[in-house]
This record gives structure tokens, C-alpha cells and sequence, in this order.
């Protein structure tokens, strides 16, 4: 019975619990951990360095590592820290419907649009098109010129349709990579990449 186990090797005693511990394989203290209260395991995470803290994070399903990071962060303040080639990334997922891109899109003025098909087809635009008739020029870009119509955006156009997206549907924060997820943690101070975790 765990009453006999508790007497039998003192596990009131805590040398002897540290002792038990220190002979078991890293598997069964994997094992073990699901017993842990969570408060329990946040004291524990306090023995590990932030690099491996860090690491541990980014191993994590990017489901589990959006939730530390907006516990840490804003996803206007997260945003902002993504680099333009992880913003450009996000919209090369195929999860990232080319519809919607083209609805948050019309939400961007004339000038901008003519310069996201000028960068795509190399041709200057005729500053009496409309927006409509940009749109419908966007709309018939085969992928490869709509992305590079995207890229061509400035990067806080980028960052607004992503947010608008995203407020839409959560799951695309996941198409970030979990490297991309997880490097704004690195700027914070260890304490409180934990209170995140």
C-alpha cells in the first residue's frame, strides 16, 4: 500500500525521497512529472537555465508555445518584434487563405496597391486606375507575382493584415515557425519567461 511504501523507505524524510530520485532514469522523472502540481513544477523550472527553458519551449506543439507567448506579450508587441522575412513566410503557408488576403487588402489605399503591382508585374501602373480596377489586376496575379505583390508591402501593412487575420482566426498564429514563436522570449528576463509558462 503507499501507506507501507511511505514507512518502508522513510519518504517523510527528504534526503531520502532526493536519494530515490537521483537513481531514476531521465524516462521515469519524465514520468513523474505529470504528478507534480503546477505550482510545483514552476519552482522546479527555476533550476533551469533560460537557454534551456528556451529550448524546452520551442520543442513544445506551436498550439501550447502561443499561449506562454501571449501570456508574455501582446500580439500587437509580438508583431512588432517578427522580422519581415517571418511576416513574409506567414503569408507563403498554404493555411493562409489568398481570399481573405485579397478582402484585408482592399482595406489599403490606391497608391499602395498601384506599388504592390508595379513591384509584381514590373510595369508602372496608370495613376487613374481605381481601386477596383487595382483589385481585380491584383485578383488575376498568378501566385508567384501575388506573393511578390505581398512582399512588396510595407512591413506595418503586413503586420496589420496578419492581425486582422489572426483576430479572425487564432489558429494562423500558428503558421509562424515555433523558432519564430519563441524568439521574443529570449529578450525577456528568466522570472518571467516562467510566470508566461
Amino acid at each position: 500500500s503507499p501507506d507501507a511504501l511511505l514507512e518502508m523507505f522513510q519518504l517523510g524524510n527528504v534526503r531520502n525521497r532526493w536519494m530515490i530520485l537521483r537513481e531514476l532514469n531521465e524516462d521515469d522523472l519524465a514520468d513523474l512529472l505529470p504528478f507534480l502540481e503546477p505550482k510545483e513544477l514552476l519552482n522546479g523550472m527555476k533550476f533551469f537555465t533560460q537557454e534551456m527553458l528556451l529550448k524546452f519551449i520551442e520543442e513544445m506543439p506551436k498550439q501550447e508555445i502561443t499561449k506562454v507567448l501571449f501570456e508574455c506579450y501582446s500580439p500587437e508587441k509580438f508583431l512588432n518584434l517578427v522580422p519581415e522575412k517571418d511576416l513574409n513566410k506567414w503569408f507563403e503557408s498554404e493555411k493562409v487563405d489568398k481570399n481573405q488576403v485579397l478582402e484585408k487588402l482592399k482595406g489599403l489605399n490606391e497608391d499602395v496597391l498601384a506599388q504592390m503591382l508595379e513591384a509584381a508585374t514590373g510595369r508602372p501602373q496608370d495613376e487613374t486606375s481605381g481601386k477596383k480596377d487595382l483589385m481585380q489586376s491584383i485578383e488575376r496575379l498568378n501566385p508567384e507575382q501575388f506573393m511578390d505583390a505581398i512582399h512588396s508591402l510595407k512591413p506595418k501593412f503586413k503586420r496589420q493584415i496578419i492581425m486582422s487575420m489572426t483576430q479572425e482566426d487564432p489558429e494562423l498564429w500558428q503558421e509562424f515557425s515555433a523558432e519564430t514563436l519563441t524568439k521574443p522570449l529570449a529578450l525577456l528576463d528568466k522570472p518571467d519567461v516562467i510566470k508566461g509558462m
